[in-house]
């Protein structure tokens, strides 16, 4: 795969997880949305350019890469359990 190709890809899934987590996440609970969103700027800023400098351009489009999907997988997980948990019909009885 083309570095390109590679860094449209992960910028789109990384957008796309930020669009579904944070609208989610902030209908959920408000003052751990904030503290999570300020240590991750925090945190992501620092490790990223940590990754940057020992490893590279591409380790760290890489990471990102891999990191978001593992972050979908998570909140597609979290999202299941937590329709449940609040009465939300998710079940995949009925297929559209």
């Amino acid at each position: 795969m083309h570095l390109f190709s590679f860094v449209v890809l992960s910028t789109m899934i990384f957008s796309l997880g930020e669009i579904f987590f944070i609208s989610s996440l902030h209908r959920l609970c408000h003052r751990f949305f904030q503290g999570t969103l300020a240590l991750s700027l925090i945190v992501g800023a620092s490790l990223g350019a940590y990754v940057y400098q020992s490893f590279g351009a591409n380790a760290l489009w890489q990471s990102c890469a891999y990191i978001g999907v593992a972050c979908f997988g998570l909140c597609c997980v979290a999202y299941t359990i937590l329709g449940h948990q609040t009465g939300d019909d998710t079940s995949t009885d009925t297929i559209l």
